[in-house]
């Protein structure tokens, strides 16, 4: 899905699930990425 329109729409609650699978995903996709 693109996430990018979101904020231009006006519908911020369309990315939030993602926002919160990144931030919850940070430690081990940092790990991942070394």
């Amino acid at each position: 899905m693109a996430y990018w329109p979101a904020e231009v729409a006006a519908l911020p609650e369309t990315h939030e699930a993602l926002i919160g699978w990144l931030r919850a995903s940070r430690e081990s996709l940092r790990r991942a990425t070394r």
